[in-house]
């Protein structure tokens, strides 16, 4: 889970943390991304949906911008967004 990246590090940080991430997988391989909004297992707290929400939100906005930067580094194979059940995946591959 990204979104939990942004309240700690701030989007000035991001790239540099996925950075980080893809230089610990080695050329070929995948990595899975999921984040939800999870309410049912109150990972979430009712009042603080709409916060989280806004923050899962700017999370793949940011993620999708680090990959438009680094298209001969990684790849996207998959991805998926339901927006009604707030759930977001993507499986990357890494080509460096």
């Amino acid at each position: 889970s990204l979104h939990i990246i942004l309240p700690v590090y701030k989007s000035s940080k991001f790239n540099k943390i996925l950075d980080n991430i893809v230089s610990h997988i080695h050329s070929g391989g995948v990595l899975y991304i999921k984040d939800m909004l999870t309410v049912q297992n109150m990972a979430v707290k009712p009042n603080n949906i709409k916060e989280v929400n806004k923050s899962l939100k700017r999370t793949w906005e940011l993620l999708n911008a680090y990959i438009k930067l680094n298209t001969s580094r990684i790849s996207v194979l998959r991805t998926s967004v339901d927006k009604q059940r707030q759930i977001y995946w993507m499986i990357l591959q890494v080509n460096d």
